[in-house]
């Protein structure tokens, strides 16, 4: 998905991007013409920001800031591409799914975070396919 960085989200590129999500398909924000924005050093967390405060439902997505007129960054952009694909692809045994709820209490301990009531009779049966969808 390509935005525009002198515009920002635009409501079709949150309806464009909200139905690849919908349908489970990977996806990479590439933000174009980053040579027209005013930067200093904290343009691009503040441009970050705003983007994953538009597009809430998307926060785990790779941003990647380009500018077509100078070719700063466009080589990166089919690295990110086959690495989210790479990613998205990637099929997780259920014995390890199993394993990560299991350890899940103590790995977010840290962070203050809590898994209440977690049961085997809780965890997976089955992976169901390669999109992260998992049947409990």
């Amino acid at each position: 998905m390509i935005l525009d960085a002198t515009e920002g989200v635009a409501e079709q590129d949150k309806k464009i991007v909200g139905y690849a999500h919908e349908k489970g398909k990977a996806i990479v924000l590439v933000v174009n013409k980053w040579d027209l924005v005013v930067k200093d050093d904290k343009t691009m967390n503040r441009f970050e920001r705003k983007i994953r405060e538009e597009i809430t439902f998307l926060n785990y997505i790779p941003i990647i800031y380009v500018s077509a007129l100078t070719k700063q960054r466009l080589p990166k952009i089919l690295d990110m591409v086959d690495f989210v694909a790479e990613e998205a692809s990637r099929r997780v045994a259920t014995a390890d799914l199993n394993n990560l709820i299991r350890e899940a209490p103590r790995l977010l301990h840290h962070r203050q975070i809590s898994i209440e009531g977690l049961r085997s009779s809780m965890l997976p049966r089955a992976v169901l396919n390669h999109q992260p969808l998992f049947c409990l």
